[in-house]
């Protein structure tokens, strides 16, 4: 008989081939996905006007979900939609799913069928190279048109119960969080326990960023991973109360352990729904799915095969996906700690916590660099260590939140004393922050790197890797020995851990990060930036000074939005000088965030000597001097 061949994790192996061929496809600039018939019209109509290219009408569809920001207004996802002009009212134009920004003027739910009248048109694509691309990041979610409304009918009231009801929660427990906590905790509240980041204040999104804690305040696998233990402790405790948690000789355990993974389910399920369904939470709740259902079956869990389920489950239906910040950082942190971890540890016999705790920061800052870079074009040096000391508090943030929000419509003044807690954290976390602003180097520019660097530092990584694996296997005997005369005490156990190779591979991935500090030079360069009605140039000489002229807007958020991300997105570190033609607001008014921002030095800021004294230029200069 001829031996059985068997293919070993093919949920893992199909993940990897679909993955490499939206990888070709973006090579070679296939469509991932169908265009709809308006998207098309738009396109051509842009091509053929100059402008922003818009149809004016009627959108008929499903209303799949709605959010609504701090300032009243809603966000709508309206999936099924078709689009009838205003010139021709009869001809009916596909559009597939249609974001549409609307003020409210009633009470839509999901679920409805809705006819919304508004302006059509494509999203907006990035004016300057590290711009927000709002076209990229909701293509990733199958959308291409964005639609202004201006009136809004509800044409068939049924509703989606479950995204209704999840709807009702999350403005009841967002009302709640606002009467026991002021407005900047209440902020971070509503995005860590539900998702909706629209509400954090700028200082907190700032202090959270350069510390590298973003993910505590967006809802994650640690948020997910999180309620689905309480879930599954508080359905355990319940279910232990009824017979069935009780039978002899483990006659109803099966029927026990199905119940909880039922109720555990059901409870990840809603949770998901509430929290918008985002990348992160999608594949966390998909992973804890799989997780119980081998629980519940006495299946074995692979954390690989469940990984790939839940990544396929993601890229089949939105290709885009792939492509973005939120996929590739959460997919890849698992990727690091459930496959790469463990292979590490065993094979540099790196077995006790101590090691382990200082292995996991070095992995995840090495193995997260390159999507950092690429996204950010910056990265936080300090990040491991304000991660080591705020992540534990996560939990009773979450926990002491809930509990207020919770209590406060029944129990103020208990509410009002969980809010206590969670308020003394949060100040303590915001305090963290500011001291690891006051640190050098808090926050390290190095641009987008180039895809020869990406390769370069892949495979530098990799070799080094290999090569520490390969020098623990031939020391063996030798470490054996060492292990034998450094005894059983705990320091010496640590001190025992960390073996030559580790050392070697730890400084061998710092050397690999150098490849990112390389950056084109000799050239001279000039960047004029769209930044609306104003003016902004970036000029760059060949000895590799840089200089910005001007830099001012219609727009009031012209400097964080587009000047300061595109500094960074060159990987410009320092400025020789900032020159100021004059003091009109279409010339200065985004200096002020410039010579603010992080991890930019601005060396000296030129004034004309007949502007000098003017209003606009002190408090220009003073800008500066807090700067330096």
């Amino acid at each position: 008989m001829g031996k059985r061949s068997t293919v070993k994790r093919p949920l893992v192996r199909l993940a990897l081939v679909w993955i490499a061929f939206l990888l070709l496809c973006r090579a070679f600039g296939w469509k991932l996905r169908p265009v709809s018939e308006a998207e098309a019209l738009l396109r051509k109509t842009a091509e053929r006007e100059t402008g922003r290219a818009a149809l004016r009408g009627v959108l008929r569809g499903r209303l799949e979900s709605l959010q609504t920001n701090s300032s009243g207004n809603m966000t709508l996802r309206v999936a099924d939609a078709v689009f009838f002009p205003e010139s021709k009212p009869d001809r009916e134009i596909g559009t597939g799913r249609v974001l549409v920004y609307f003020s409210p003027r009633g009470s839509p739910e999901p679920g409805n069928r809705v006819e919304i009248k508004g302006e059509l048109s494509l999203l907006q694509t990035a004016d300057n190279p590290g711009e927000f691309d709002a076209a990229a990041y909701y293509e990733a979610e199958n959308i291409a048109c964005v639609m202004e409304g201006e009136a809004l009918r509800i044409a068939d009231a049924r509703t989606d119960r479950v995204a209704a009801l999840a709807r009702r929660i999350r403005l009841r427990l967002s009302a709640s969080l606002r009467t026991v906590f002021d407005t900047r905790d209440a902020g971070l509240l509503e995005a860590m326990l539900l998702g909706e980041r629209g509400a954090v204040d700028d200082e907190s999104e700032a202090l959270f960023e350069l510390s590298g804690l973003s993910h505590l305040f967006s809802v994650s696998g640690l948020h997910v991973s999180f309620w689905a233990g309480v879930l599954s402790a508080v359905s355990g405790r319940l279910l232990c109360l009824l017979p069935l948690g009780r039978g002899r000789r483990g006659r109803f355990r099966g029927s026990f352990a199905v119940l909880r993974a039922l109720i555990s389910c059901a409870g990840i399920v809603f949770y998901m729904i509430l929290c918008g369904g985002r990348t992160p939470v999608s594949r966390a709740g998909l992973m804890l799915l799989a997780y119980q259902t081998a629980l519940a079956g006495r299946f074995s869990y692979d954390l690989p095969s469940a990984l790939a389920l839940a990544a396929l489950a993601a890229l089949i239906p939105a290709p885009y996906a792939l492509f973005q910040a939120s996929f590739q950082l959460s997919y890849g942190c698992i990727v690091l700690l459930g496959c790469a971890l463990p292979a590490l540890t065993r094979g540099l016999r790196l077995e006790t916590n101590g090691a382990r705790t200082a292995l996991v920061p070095v992995l995840l800052q090495t193995g997260t660099l390159p999507f950092m870079l690429w996204h950010s074009f910056c990265f936080h040096p300090y990040s491991f260590f304000a991660n080591l000391i705020a992540v534990p508090f996560a939990a009773f943030i979450l926990g002491g939140g809930f509990l207020a929000a919770l209590l406060a419509p029944f129990v103020h003044t208990a509410g009002l004393i969980a809010a206590g807690g969670v308020h003394f954290l949060l100040e303590g976390i915001r305090l963290l922050c500011r001291l690891i602003r006051l640190l050098p180097l808090h926050t390290v520019v190095l641009g987008r790197p180039a895809v020869w660097q990406l390769c370069v530092y892949a495979g530098l990584v990799l070799l080094g890797t290999g090569m520490a694996l390969l020098s623990r296997r031939t020391e063996m005997g030798r470490i054996s020995e060492l292990i034998e005369a450094a005894g059983a005490g705990p320091i010496r156990r640590v001190v025992r851990e960390a073996r030559r190779s580790a050392a070697v591979l730890l400084l061998w991935l710092l050397s690999a990060v150098c490849v990112f500090l390389y950056r084109d030079g000799g050239q001279l360069e000039l960047t004029s930036l769209y930044v609306g009605q104003g003016d902004c140039h970036v000029l760059t000489l060949p000895d590799g000074s840089r200089y910005l002229m001007d830099a001012g807007s219609s727009s009031s958020k012209a400097g964080s939005k587009s000047v300061v991300p595109f500094l960074r997105y060159a990987g410009v570190r320092t400025l020789d000088s900032v020159l100021v033609s004059h003091p009109d607001s279409d010339h200065i008014n985004a200096l002020t965030e410039v010579l603010q921002a992080d991890g930019l030095r601005v060396q000296s800021l030129v004034i004309p000597a007949a502007f000098f004294g003017a209003e606009k230029c002190a408090a220009l200069v003073a800008a500066a001097e807090a700067a330096s």
